[in-house]
């Protein structure tokens, strides 16, 4: 299609640095505009966001969302994020999570959400139901449940890290560790914790 087309232009003159970034986003909007490209709408969003440009980001993203696409759901949900909004990022990344088992990337929405629930962004932290986010966000899950559970149980460490809370990030460390062999995972922590106290002394 032509929107494809203005798109597939828009998106080789970005990677490449071929013109001005203004008629760049010219090119992606006459793209959005022509037949609701939603993949022009969110290139386009996500260069306003870089650019710190927020409302012509949230205009964009929200295009999308009117057309229920997860993705502009979970990227201004990270916007938010960012910007410490918590209260609305939590807002769409439940909005594209609601969305699981009609719309792709709901999954990743419900991930998202999960990770407001352990570090308590937006909404209070509840472990419990961080955990039934994360299972329910892969359909394969109950076909594979140990080895989901190694990954899921990671991200939840590395969420706990993130926010300082050591005791709780090991605690997962050490579950990922026991269902994954292969991969000492408290012995990879304690090396991420000495170097970020390494730096932070640095630093300070």
């Amino acid at each position: 299609t032509l929107s494809d087309d203005m798109f597939n232009v828009a998106l080789f003159a970005c990677h490449e640095n071929l013109a001005p970034i203004s008629h760049i986003t010219e090119v992606f909007a006459r793209a959005a505009n022509l037949d609701n490209h939603i993949d022009a709408m969110n290139y386009l969003a996500s260069i306003y966001h870089s650019e710190h440009q927020y409302e012509k980001a949230i205009y964009w993203y929200k295009r999308g969302i009117e057309l229920n696409d997860v993705d502009s759901m979970i990227y201004l949900g990270k916007m938010y994020l960012e910007e410490k909004n918590y209260t609305e990022a939590v807002k769409y990344f439940k909005m594209g999570a609601d969305l699981y088992g009609e719309r792709p990337w709901a999954g990743q929405a419900m991930q998202e959400l999960a990770r407001c629930y352990i570090k308590g962004y937006g909404i209070p932290a509840n472990e419990e139901i961080a955990l039934e986010y994360y299972h329910k966000s892969d359909s394969d899950y109950q076909n594979d449940k140990e080895s989901y559970d190694s990954i899921f149980f990671l991200e939840i460490a590395n969420d706990y890290f993130e926010i300082k809370n050591y005791k709780k990030a090991f605690e997962y460390f050490t579950k990922a560790s026991n269902i994954d062999k292969s991969v000492n995972y408290q012995e990879e922590a304690f090396k991420k914790l000495k170097l970020y106290r390494k730096l932070t002394y640095i630093l300070h």
